[in-house]
């Protein structure tokens, strides 16, 4: 059984869920209107009269938008991980719940190629939520003050970031959240025990980011473990998975 059918099952399982679609198209968005709120009601007695305004800005309320960006880009990080734990947490003891996993089983289908399927929707659902919430912010930036697009999104930090660092986390927190999944017998709990796994460790990476205190090649080399390290996290996840316990074990 080759991947594209399983991938069409995943896809067509989590678009019955529109409790999940609908959380994971309207944070973005929210995160969206909330940083345009910020930048467009921004008044000049808001801005710190002591503010040291770097060479490269023009004027101070240049500056602090700046700043409210790049405040919420790193919220956007967090949000692709945020909403692999929702789809992950459910991808296996969902269908044991809803008793559609024995079938899936009994097909000549590999434990590999099992999670690479649920990897591929626990992950790029979330992933391709947040790029579209990046496409209309940097729309809405070329309407406003497009400087702030090559200040803010299209520095060297930020493209890794966006580009590395966010699905790589997602893929991390999918894998996390789907081993978790394979061992819990009831849907919430996975959703809890995934979040007590998973968030500390996003929100970790997102507090040295917005801290400044990984410099781009302390990043890359991050990236490089994160990608070793979600390999060994699949490999793991595929030998802890117990086919016939599934089947027999759980009620």
């Amino acid at each position: 059984m080759h991947l594209k059918p399983l991938l069409k099952k995943e896809w067509e399982e989590i678009i019955r869920e529109r409790l999940i679609v609908f959380s994971l198209a309207f944070l973005p968005l929210i995160l969206v209107g909330l940083t345009f709120h910020q930048i467009l009601s921004l008044k000049p007695e808001q801005i710190p009269p002591t503010l040291v305004l770097p060479p490269s800005f023009s004027s101070a309320k240049e500056f602090v938008r700046y700043m409210i960006l790049n405040q919420f880009l790193g919220v956007f990080l967090t949000v692709p991980s945020l909403g692999s734990v929702l789809i992950a947490a459910y991808a296996i003891v969902g269908e044991k719940v809803q008793k559609t996993f024995e079938p899936l089983l009994a097909t000549p289908i590999s434990e590999a190629q099992l999670f690479a399927s649920k990897l591929v929707v626990a992950a790029g659902i979330p992933l391709l939520m947040s790029f579209s919430g990046y496409l209309l912010l940097i729309i809405g930036l070329l309407a406003i003050n497009a400087e702030l697009i090559r200040k803010a999104i299209l520095t060297p930090m930020w493209l890794v970031g966006l580009l590395g660092l966010a699905p790589l986390l997602c893929l991390f927190c999918s894998l996390m959240s789907m081993i978790v999944s394979s061992k819990v017998k009831d849907i919430r709990a996975a959703q809890q025990v995934s979040a007590l796994v998973v968030l500390p460790v996003v929100f970790g990476l997102l507090a040295l980011f917005l801290k400044r205190l990984v410099t781009l090649p302390s990043l890359l080399l991050c990236l490089a473990g994160l990608a070793l390290l979600n390999v060994l996290v699949f490999v793991l996840a595929v030998k802890l998975f117990k086919r016939e316990a599934i089947v027999t074990v759980w009620i």
